[in-house]
């Protein structure tokens, strides 16, 4: 007899769902295909077809995962629905299993599920039947890596299951990964959260080219610049003397905080991804988190805390050493252009949207030389020692480049470490007097 926890359907339908909201709202259960209501089995005659059309729509329509078994000898199709710990509704409305009948939650069921659910923002709910062993564990040594070189994480804390580390991030609840947590580390994060992957493409007066960017949100901003400067944007090479030199007609800060912003701040729940554009005369990069409530773009453009759309991903960004100060991604997006003849980047939000606009730099008369560390190394050395004590903004006049190149701050930190310079003033590293010497 089907009961609560246990109906049969004849054939597999996405308005079935239904019925699996109200078993995970519930007490959980169990959704038999292949089987009439009179309890006459049938079977599915499309059991591969069928199989994989229920694992890609639940986990994006549902974001829970369920267990999918397959008897083969009957054909029956079981979809086993553990009960969610934080409710979950399908096409907006939730739903509950009374006796075995599905229906809409109302009254003070309906309330009982929006006070539970609305104790966890949307990208910290867990998602059911994912596990630890379905992560992808290259993406988790490269979060480990890069949380070890950005001096945000010790080492020593790093040294634990995949289990105890995202527990350690909350990006679990102690027992089931979190949505945050599937979007960072999971090699598939499209496969549970619909449109989360990245849309790149380029625009003449029609679309000319394109690339769908996925796989775990942790890696994805170093695979989204190696596809933009290998497939989409043209560096300016020129020599001097020997030295090869590149330029990039779009700022690497702003173009880099552009991306970061995008990805930390897009509103997954609606599932549409975050797109780049590029055109011949510019460059845009749309998410759908928009603004704060109650905030217009001349907050964001003026001095403001920050209010990330997902704390939680900012968090991950921040440790990683993608996020350098939080607040202050809309400045650096702007200071990326000082000294350049292009026009400043534009912005433009509502409450569901933000895009930024950056314009490239003009080659003619104004060029951007990037570096390479090699070059610039011995350069610096010299100038402070020729100088005794030398200030950032003096060393990167000294070597003609802007005093917004990570490049020379990079090269400089690495002297630090390796002993060959020091500060003049240790205990105040950001004081505007900071000068650097060699170290006796």
């Amino acid at each position: 007899m089907e009961s609560q926890n246990e109906e049969w359907k004849r054939d597999w339908k996405p308005g079935y769902l239904k019925e699996i909201c109200g078993m995970a709202n519930t007490n959980g259960g169990v959704l038999k295909i292949g089987i009439e209501d009179d309890g006459k089995i049938v079977g599915v005659k499309d059991l591969k077809g069928t199989m994989k059309s229920i694992s890609d729509t639940i986990p994006q329509t549902l974001g829970i995962i369920p267990t999918v078994e397959c008897d083969e000898n009957t054909g029956v199709i079981s979809i086993i629905v553990e009960k969610a710990e934080i409710p979950v509704d399908y096409d907006g409305r939730f739903y509950i299993r009374i006796g075995n009948t599905t229906q809409i939650a109302k009254g003070r069921a309906f309330d009982r599920l929006v006070q539970r659910r609305s104790e966890t923002d949307w990208i910290d709910q867990p998602v059911i039947g994912l596990a630890y062993t379905d992560l992808d564990d290259e993406a988790i040594e490269f979060f480990k890596t890069r949380s070890t070189k950005a001096g945000l994480i010790e080492e020593r804390n790093l040294v634990c299951s995949n289990e105890e580390l995202l527990h350690r991030l909350k990006l679990s609840d102690g027992k089931n990964i979190t949505r945050a947590g599937a979007l960072l580390f999971h090699p598939h994060p499209e496969d549970i959260i619909q449109g989360s992957f990245t849309k790149v493409g380029k625009f003449d007066s029609d679309l000319v080219s394109h690339d769908i960017v996925s796989g775990p949100l942790a890696t994805r901003l170093d695979r989204i610049i190696d596809i933009l400067y290998t497939k989409y944007i043209s560096r300016h090479v020129t020599y001097e003397g020997m030295t090869r030199v590149e330029a990039s007609p779009y700022p690497d800060q702003s173009l880099r905080e552009s991306l970061v912003n995008a990805l930390v701040h897009n509103d997954y729940a609606a599932r549409n991804p975050v797109t780049i554009m590029i055109k011949d005369d510019e460059l845009s990069i749309h998410d759908n988190g928009g603004l704060p409530i109650g905030w217009s773009i001349d907050n964001l453009l003026g001095e403001h805390r920050s209010k990330p759309s997902n704390p939680t991903l900012a968090d991950i960004f921040f440790r990683m050493g993608y996020v350098e100060s939080w607040g202050r991604g809309i400045e650096r997006i702007i200071e990326g252009y000082e000294g350049t003849n292009a026009k400043l980047p534009e912005f433009e939000a509502s409450d569901y949207h933000f895009l930024v606009t950056l314009s490239p730099i003009s080659f003619e008369s104004n060029v951007r030389l990037v570096v390479t560390p090699e070059d610039v190394t011995s350069k610096v050395c010299k100038i402070i020692s020729d100088k005794g004590e030398a200030s950032f903004r003096e060393i990167c006049s000294g070597i003609d480049v802007s005093n917004r190149d990570n490049t020379v701050r990079k090269i400089i930190k690495e002297l630090e470490s390796k002993g060959i310079v020091e500060k003049t003033l240790p205990n105040t590293p950001r004081s505007r007097n900071q000068k650097y010497r060699m170290k006796k």
